[in-house]
């Protein structure tokens, strides 16, 4: 089975979710075109409910709390952009404590969806970069919900599972009676919302975007050419490196899905000297389409 993907523990180091230093070269985790931690008009706010409208819907309940996972409409193909909306209500009379916060980024979300499962061909996006994973925890009231839009490459072709998941914050003594918290599946271990898709391997006819690099001014813009369907639904990650001298390198990423205005992605700008500016665009329903400045 496909190892799980697509949203990390706040907790847990990966390729999306660490600043490293390797060989005297310093990564400095700078908010770049695309905020870490934006506005809440960055994330897919109250779109998010269209976006998913129609599509495949799981649901859990335990100790007073409910979970819901709903995805947005198929057919399902590799490299497809999906939006998924989740929710965490809690009917109880008591408050939950989680890892992460109720808003979507990086990797400190406190609601996320994982991929498993699906086979090959598969899908890998080519934007990549290296953040930094606070580490945050929040409070779920008695009679509070909240609810996160993200949204999710499809990176397997074949069955896939979508699963919603949340990380609590549990109370214990160790041998020696000290108190301590860790993090645990609380009152839904084993029994997470679940979605099945059923992934095509190839992108259907009118369900690609296009990306022309524009230079002007030694500025450079990407225009998006985007069917009719996928206007005013634009979304976008961005990651740029360049260096400041010997081996130092500064690295600006922006890997949360941001929404993409007038149909242009501009140069974000880096401080310093060989530059590179790497880029994704997809919508809800199309494939993700890539690029790279300088091209290669």
């Amino acid at each position: 089975m496909e190892s799980q993907r697509g949203w990390r523990w706040g907790r847990v180091l990966s390729r999306r979710g660490v600043v490293v230093g390797v060989a005297g070269v310093v990564v400095l985790a700078l908010v770049g075109l695309f905020a870490l931690r934006g506005s809440p008009d960055a994330t897919v706010g109250p779109n998010g409910a269209a976006l998913t409208a129609g599509g495949p819907v799981a649901t859990a309940a335990a100790d007073g709390l409910t979970l819901s996972l709903r995805v947005s409409p198929g057919p399902y193909f590799l490299s497809e952009l999906v939006a998924a909306r989740m929710t965490l209500a809690n009917g109880s009379d008591r408050a939950y404590r989680l890892q992460g916060v109720p808003e979507m980024n990086d990797c400190d979300q406190a609601l996320g969806v994982l991929l498993a499962g699906g086979q090959a061909p598969r899908y890998t996006v080519p934007t990549q970069g290296e953040v930094s994973c606070p580490d945050l925890s929040s409070t779920l009231h008695a009679g509070e919900t909240w609810t996160i839009d993200q949204l999710l490459p499809l990176t397997a072709s074949g069955e896939v599972t979508l699963t919603t998941q949340a990380r609590f914050i549990v109370s214990g003594t160790d041998a020696h009676g000290t108190t301590f918290e860790t993090g645990g599946e609380g009152p839904f271990a084993g029994r997470w919302p679940e979605v099945h898709l059923l992934v095509a391997p190839s992108v259907p006819a009118g369900r690609t975007l296009s990306l022309h690099a524009i230079n002007v001014l030694s500025i450079h813009h990407v225009s998006i050419a985007a069917p009719e369907g996928a206007r005013g639904r634009l979304f976008a990650i961005a990651d740029v490196t360049c260096h400041r001298g010997g081996s130092e390198m500064t690295e600006m990423p922006g890997l949360t899905w941001r929404p993409v205005s007038g149909g242009t992605l501009d140069e974000p700008g880096c401080p310093g000297n060989d530059e590179v500016w790497s880029y994704s665009v997809g919508a809800p329903g199309y494939a993700i389409a890539s690029g790279r400045y300088p091209a290669g």
